[in-house]
């Protein structure tokens, strides 16, 4: 007899920091064949309880990177079916199915609620607050005209841990005249919004 049995997880994975390769989700899984069949896979997702819908079949290896441009933001489950019917007479092959757990899907920016700057002596006062739809707020930072060295400032509750995170925060130092202030939220997917904050430093009397 031939017995086929599969267990199933998803990951995301982060692959660099560019926008299209946090899309991507890593589904892996482990199957074995009693009598050491070769066995072909058909990967579904669903979103919630809908529909089972076919992600990808006939897959020879027991992963797939799964590109989620094409689905909303969400929780998802993936199903994976594992089959030694290709190398068995018609009628006598077998499949075995296993249900991820729920992956979530986030591929939206956090977005700026609250950005403002107010201009002191030498210095500039900002205050922010970032959310996100799909995950936690990981981190908010900032650069000054355009620089690349981007510095981290702590959460007003001082743990970034929710999808609602406000920051406030001085900028020192800054030279009489017009200045930018770029600030960006990143999500836990590795999602990034941005703010840009103009300002001017009053020459000093």
């Amino acid at each position: 007899s031939v017995n086929a049995a599969t267990d199933a997880s998803a990951t995301a994975t982060e692959e660099g920091p560019s926008p299209s390769q946090h899309r991507v989700q890593t589904v892996t899984w482990e199957a074995t064949d009693a009598n050491t069949d070769p066995l072909r896979y058909t990967l579904f997702y669903r979103q919630s309880s809908g529909p089972w819908i076919k992600l990808k079949d006939d897959l020879k290896e027991a992963s797939y990177a799964w590109d989620t441009k094409t689905v909303a933001d969400g929780r998802y489950e993936l199903r994976v079916t594992a089959s030694d019917v290709a190398a068995n007479p018609t009628g006598t092959g077998r499949t075995a199915s296993r249900v991820s757990d729920p992956v979530v899907v986030d591929n939206t920016s956090p977005i700026f609620d609250i950005a403002k700057v107010t201009a002191g002596e030498g210095q500039a006062q900002v205050e922010v607050k970032a959310t996100d739809k799909g995950s936690t707020i990981a981190g908010i930072e900032f650069v000054v005209d355009s620089s690349q060295d981007w510095q981290a400032v702590a959460s007003s509750d001082n743990i970034y841990d929710s999808p609602d995170e406000a920051a406030s925060f001085s900028v020192a130092t800054l030279s009489p005249g017009p200045h930018q202030i770029a600030v960006r939220a990143t999500d836990g997917k590795g999602n990034q919004g941005f703010a840009n904050l103009l300002v001017t430093i009053a020459e000093k009397k």
